[in-house]
């Protein structure tokens, strides 16, 4: 009988291991004051035990295991058990206090971009939600996201609604560490730029997934994440540990050409800043400080050298046959050179617009929601 029990139990995680101690005693005739006895437990103590009222010590179950034959682990099992599953039911009565909060949050959205599941009962999206932002309650979370007001005004990101722009964040984070990525090397990360400035001439198909996996090979993980309404953000950097560095692309614009500036951008802060700061950048910034200037510049003489950018800003007019010499030239997509010529007031926003490409990260969001991929090489990477 008594590796029936322990072979064949299946733990009803609302009863108590008292209750399972009550059918032993029934089957074997035994009777509580008996089993005291046995056990050198006060009668009272026993009782409570039986009724749940009192927890099952370890002292307990081994000296049970001598008693009945039922081995200490399969008493504790059954203690912790049930312990847990009143934690829960306390944390759960705690949560339908706080689901006022979770309408601070785009749950919509989150669930259409896969950040996290649909749930038919609130507490339970609830749980979800904390367990996707990796806090144990609304007021962790709420603690976290004072505490990076002060970085989210100085970043420029003021018009971001906090919560939206935090639960973009920490998508992007989530899905970093997931991935399996090379120690960092900057002198690696810094020639595979010029493979990567390559691919600008690639669909989103095609410059996706061997964007990330030349990157992750360098110990940079990017994380695709789509951007939320209320987030205004195009990137972020930051290191995850010493070896990893973490940089962030949202679609905001809908634009190959902004996301790849502000690819190149984010690259700047990895080789040129420190480790211990992060860089968030948002859709507008109402003035930038030197480390910004720094890798804005990178970004765009690496797209585009200076020497040919000054010609180009030159060619007026500026014709369709032009922007595509000039992009064989460079190496890069045309929609680049439109792009960097809208931005310096060069040319009207009304003007070759048939040559900036789309992008969509909601097909790299369906995608993520995968454990494992097949990436541009034929081998099995983490999800994106």
């Amino acid at each position: 009988m008594n590796s029936q029990i322990e072979n064949q139990y299946v733990p009803d995680l609302s009863s108590t291991p008292g209750d399972t101690l009550r059918e032993v005693l029934y089957d074997r005739g035994l009777t509580q004051q008996e089993l005291s006895g046995r056990l050198g437990l006060a009668p009272k103590t026993l009782n409570e035990i039986i009724k749940g009222k009192a927890p099952l010590s370890h002292d307990t179950a081994l000296a049970l295991e001598r008693v009945l034959g039922i081995s200490a682990r399969f008493w504790n099992g059954m203690e912790a058990a049930y312990r847990e599953t009143l934690a829960r039911q306390r944390d759960r009565a705690r949560l339908a206090q706080a689901l006022e909060w979770l309408k601070g949050f785009p749950i919509a959205d989150m669930v259409a971009n896969l950040y996290i599941s649909r749930r038919s009962d609130p507490t339970s999206q609830l749980e979800e939600l904390l367990s996707f932002l990796r806090v144990a309650s609304p007021q962790e979370w709420d603690a976290r996201m004072m505490a990076a007001q002060g970085y989210y005004r100085h970043s420029g990101s003021q018009t971001s609604d906090p919560n939206s722009l935090g639960a973009w964040l920490q998508r992007g984070e989530n899905l970093a560490r997931a991935m399996d990525c090379s120690p960092f090397d900057a002198s690696r990360f810094t020639q595979a730029l010029h493979e990567i400035r390559r691919l600008t001439f690639e669909t989103q198909d095609v410059f996706l997934p061997q964007l990330s996996v030349i990157c992750r090979e360098c110990g940079v993980a990017v994380a695709l994440v789509p951007a939320l309404p209320k987030a205004r953000v195009c990137g972020f950097t930051r290191w995850l540990n010493p070896g990893r560095a973490l940089l962030q692309l949202s679609d905001r614009y809908k634009r190959a050409d902004i996301f790849w500036f502000t690819f190149f951008h984010e690259a700047a802060h990895i080789l040129k800043h420190g480790k211990k700061e992060a860089f968030l950048e948002p859709e507008r910034r109402s003035e930038l400080d030197s480390r910004e200037q720094e890798a804005d510049r990178f970004a765009a003489d690496l797209l585009l050298p200076p020497v040919l950018y000054q010609r180009i800003a030159a060619g007026r007019p500026f014709t369709r046959e032009k922007v595509a010499a000039w992009a064989d030239e460079a190496g890069i997509s045309p929609g680049i050179i439109v792009g960097r010529l809208r931005h310096e007031s060069l040319l009207p926003q009304t003007h070759l617009r048939d040559l900036l490409s789309p992008i969509d990260l909601t097909t790299v969001a369906a995608a993520a929601g995968t454990d494992t991929q097949t990436d541009g090489r034929g081998a099995a990477r983490c999800s994106l």
